[in-house]
């Protein structure tokens, strides 16, 4: 028994010695390997600018700066030109300043920069200044950079090239000197420097609880249980010490890239965050090869989808591989299964390990996924699933082949310091735990390919894509891009569709002017001449534009209707989407009339912004809907728990809690299981539709809201039996007109469309906006009066938004452009445009405010008005009853009623209720209404 207990104390003894090694070498390792990037970073940087200065040096010849000496040579128009060259040449590299000096003595002199500000430009009536001893150097015809952190008296922060420019003899009178802003990269070196210190600390701590446990375990040898448990605990609390640097890696990128003004410098300082992520990756790498190694991987068997696999992975790698000059393409076999059985998370894995590796070796050229299959013997349904990834990167040589897929082994380290090798034994591993496996070809210098296969089982005879009547559907594709010409031709034809390629703009156009082809596949190059052909064609073609991530986000207004936008790599799944996508048919409807009406639903609209409720609200009335609105997500999972509503419209960004969180709160409701919910938003990019459908949302309507799109809303999601038809006429008043506003106009707004929509509800939406709208103006005033961060920034970007919908809502297309433009400009952290371009936004609302507000008391004035002694009791109390189940419809028409008089007492009640009713505060009409002191009054009276 005491040679046991002895041989436990020797075993864990050496278990503690072991953990505290791997601890201390991960944690020395990681901080070489960040000391390493930023090094790296430092150099990269450094070496950058000498060479912007070495081009700023080729910009003009000494012998022509010799001609500028005194003061009166800044007035000469070549002086003035070569400054505006200075200028384009400091925009297009992204640089602080670009200059030329002349040495004074010891001093350096000013000839010329890149500065229009004459308070703060540098000239010839500059006085010479000091530099850091080293910059000398150039004048001996060597380009020399000031160093991190290494600055002239006046000038800190700053990080400084200088070239020479040399005379016909061969010397250097004049340099030229390259700026930019250093500061978020030295701050990076400090707590880089501050993260190994903790590091250290963090090690000591561990290594010294660490012995106080293993004392306290051999003065508890009996009780092995507990010293078992206490070991597990001890080695989770390691973990938590290596992954705590990683998280302050992270999070110290973060701020280094928030901070940057010089764009390639965010994208040097992105190698920091990288490489704590790579070091995340490798300890779950880690923790997977340890489940392998053990035996404890577990491959499930659960019925997926593989389209839906396939769409994941490409969505987020095309993302990361936009960042390189790299084209990403995919063919997948149509014929696949479109539903299956098997492990979809060990695949989606694979596919990920196997596109990164890809990722990580490929700096230019193209990665190419192909998803085949072979059929099995052994089932009917059954296949060999192949998913093969080829790149153009930098492959691997015939010697480290056998050493592929050794444990731990990173090949050629000359050129990969940075790549470990422990995916692909993890990815092989996977494979063979499925019964699969791995092979790869590869010539060194020019590329490699994977190839997985995998046994698989097709659930039924679902194909993963298919097109109806493909043989009828002709595309004309024309893209400059070869690879994903040849990639988009052969999955055409595997879905069955005829093809014919366009050879340049002259062919594109002609054949599209022919005619003969209902569909015509276009890049982005192509668009405008396609578009113009089609135009002009007897038989017009469906457009498809083809565009990938940073090209173009989505066709603009201008296109016409049958534009459709596919985003590249396109594949089977989503080319076979756009064939058999109905091209759309613009019927003229009348404005005036519905074609249905919904009189027995319910409806909730929630929105931050009381404008785009009486919008909505306006809208909706139209088809006779029972309609409640909120101001809030938190109030609209109140309203659904109450209530029993047939479908809710919900805005997305609200402040405290937006509108897809609210949305799953309410459908955790009992009564809220099923119920349908519509996301409701000004944020219509591509992308942004699917995204809401993911998120479970049972459709998608952009702002402004357009009459269409809401009928078919309506009717794709109401049941059929609460719809009515509404066509037997239209009355003389819902026929589109001007109303009250007849001869009357306001610059910005287009009336007439406005009485189209809304009818005469909108004299009131507009009455709404202007009280709305004019807190919105002093929130954005209070946001640019103070210092402006990430936070504030983001306040002022759901402003705008909200200030952008409600605009579109009332017409006003043009300030809503403008603040749509704002809300990008916030969004990008733009808060120099913002501090320079908010007044005059904030003057246009004024003025746009004042104008309508005069047009609603000319209104008022000109309409004639009832008498009466009172306001009538019973619709006081129906107001009281509306109120309280915040009935918003059914208010607004009480107030209606109630407005068309004039009262010789009580008509302040009437005023008070209007305004508590546009404040949506019906909880305190209803307090005043209930208590019947009101009522009471006025029947006295």
């Amino acid at each position: 028994m005491k040679h046991k207990q002895v041989q436990s104390k020797n075993i864990n003894l050496f278990l503690f010695i072991a953990s505290f090694i791997i601890v201390f070498v991960v944690s020395a390792y990681a901080s070489s390997l960040i000391s390493f990037i930023l090094r790296t970073m430092e150099y990269n940087i450094e070496q950058r600018i000498m060479a912007v200065s070495k081009n700023a040096a080729l910009i003009v010849s000494a012998e022509e700066l010799d001609r500028y000496r005194g003061r009166e040579d800044m007035a000469l128009f070549s002086y003035q030109y070569l400054r505006q060259t200075l200028r384009e040449f400091s925009a297009e590299y992204d640089i602080l300043s670009v200059y030329y000096l002349r040495r004074s003595g010891d001093k350096l002199q000013y000839i010329v920069d890149n500065n229009f500000n004459e308070e703060t430009r540098a000239g010839l009536d500059t006085p010479p200044y000091t530099p850091l001893p080293g910059i000398f150097e150039a004048f001996g015809g060597k380009t020399v950079c000031s160093g991190l952190g290494k600055y002239t008296p006046g000038r800190e922060g700053i990080l400084t090239s200088y070239s020479p420019l040399f005379d016909k003899e061969g010397n250097v009178p004049v340099i030229a000197g390259i700026d930019i802003h250093d500061g978020s990269i030295v701050l990076a070196r400090r707590m880089v420097d501050i993260l190994i210190i903790v590091q250290i600390i963090a090690i000591v701590v561990v290594f010294i609880s660490g012995i106080v446990s293993l004392l306290c375990f051999r003065r508890e040898a009996q009780k092995a249980n507990e010293a078992s448990m206490a070991k597990s605990s001890f080695l989770s609390r390691m973990s938590g010490e290596i992954r705590t640097p990683l998280n302050a890696i992270i999070g110290m990128s973060e701020l280094a890239l928030r901070s940057g003004t010089l764009s390639k410098m965010a994208e040097y300082a992105r190698g920091i965050k990288q490489a704590g992520q790579n070091l995340l990756s490798l300890l779950n790498d880690i923790l997977d090869f340890s489940k392998i190694e053990t035996g404890n991987l577990q491959i499930s068997q659960e019925p997926y989808s593989l389209a839906s696999l396939l769409n994941d992975v490409i969505n987020v790698m095309r993302i990361r591989i936009s960042e390189k000059p790299v084209l990403f393409f995919v063919n997948a076999d149509a014929g696949l299964p479109a539903n299956c059985m098997g492990d979809e998370a060990r695949l989606r894995q694979i596919l990920f390990k196997l596109l990164s590796n890809a990722v990580k070796y490929t700096h230019q050229g193209f990665i190419h996924l192909r998803v085949s299959a072979a059929a099995r013997k052994d089932s009917r349904n059954a296949i060999f699933l192949t998913l093969a990834v080829s790149d153009s990167g930098l492959g691997i040589k015939k010697e480290d082949m056998p050493n592929l897929f050794s444990d731990f082994v990173r090949l050629d380290m000359s050129r990969n310091k940075s790549i470990t090798g422990l995916g692909l034994t993890i990815t092989r591993s996977l494979c063979r735990a499925m019964g699969g496996d791995i092979q790869v070809e590869s010539e060194y210098g020019k590329g490699s390919v994977f190839s997985v296969t995998i046994p698989q089982l097709g659930l039924d005879d679902a194909k993963l894509a298919t097109v109806e009547n493909a043989e009828s559907k002709g595309v004309l594709l024309a893209d400059h891009r070869s690879e994903y010409a040849a990639s988009l031709m052969e999955t055409l034809k595997n879905l069955g569709a005829p093809v014919t390629i366009a050879a340049d703009t002259d062919d594109l156009i002609k054949k599209l002017s022919q005619g003969g082809f209902p569909y015509a596949f276009v890049s982005a190059r192509f668009l405008e001449p396609a578009l113009a052909a089609i135009r002009q064609s007897p038989c017009p073609a469906a457009l498809v534009l083809l565009a990938a991530l940073g090209e173009i986000s989505a066709p603009d207004n201008t296109h016409a209707p049958s534009v459709q936008y596919l985003p590249m790599p396109a594949y089977a799944v989503n080319i076979a989407g756009a064939l058999n996508a109905k091209r759309p048919v613009q019927e003229h409807k009348d404005p005036g009339g519905r074609e249905f009406i919904v009189p027995g639903v319910r409806i909730l609209v929630v929105d931050d912004i009381a404008t785009n409720l009486k919008v909505a609200n306006g809208l909706l009335s139209s088809y006779q809907a029972g309609v409640d609105t909120c101001l809030s997500g938190a109030e609209a999972i109140k309203l659904a728990g109450e209530g029993s509503y047939d479908i809710v419209f919900m805005d997305h960004l609200m402040p405290e809690m937006d509108g897809i969180e609210a949305a799953l709160k309410i459908r955790e409701l009992d009564n809220c299981r099923n119920l349908p919910i519509v996301a409701l938003t000004a944020n219509a990019a591509n992308g942004v539709k699917e995204m809401f459908l993911e998120q479970g949302f049972k459709a998608f309507l952009s702002k402004p809201i357009d009459a269409s799109q809401l009928d078919e809303v309506l009717k794709n999601v109401l049941p059929r039996e609460k719809i009515i038809a509404a066509n037997t006429f239209i009355s003389a008043e819902g026929q589109a007109h001007l109303g009250p506003f007849n001869g009357l106009t306001v610059e910005g707004i287009d009336l007439a469309a406005g009485m189209e929509r809304y009818h005469e509800a909108f004299p009131e939406i507009l009455r709404s906006y202007c009280k709305d709208t004019a807190p919105l103006l002093d929130k954005l005033r209070g946001i640019t009066k103070g210092v402006f961060s990430d936070d504030s920034l983001k306040e002022y970007a759901i402003v705008v938004h909200g200030l952008k919908g409600s605009s579109y809502g009332i017409f006003a297309g043009g300030l809503g452009k403008l603040a749509e433009f704002m809300e990008r400009t916030a969004k990008a952290g733009d808060f120099q445009t913002i501090q320079a371009q908010n007044n005059s936004f904030i003057e246009i609302v004024e003025r746009l405010l004042t104008s309508l507000e005069e047009l609603l008391q000319h209104i008022s004035a000109g309409a004639t008005r009832q008498k009466a002694a009172s306001p009538d009791p019973a619709l006081l109390q129906k107001l009281a009853q509306a109120s309280k189940h915040y009935k918003a419809n059914t208010m607004a028409e009480i107030l209606g009623e109630l407005e068309k008089y004039d009262y010789e007492s009580g008509g302040e009640l009437v005023s008070w209720l209007r305004e508590r009713a546009d404040d949506l505060d019906y909880e305190a009409i209803w307090e005043r209404l209930n208590s019947a002191q009101d009522v009471k009054q006025t029947e006295k009276e």
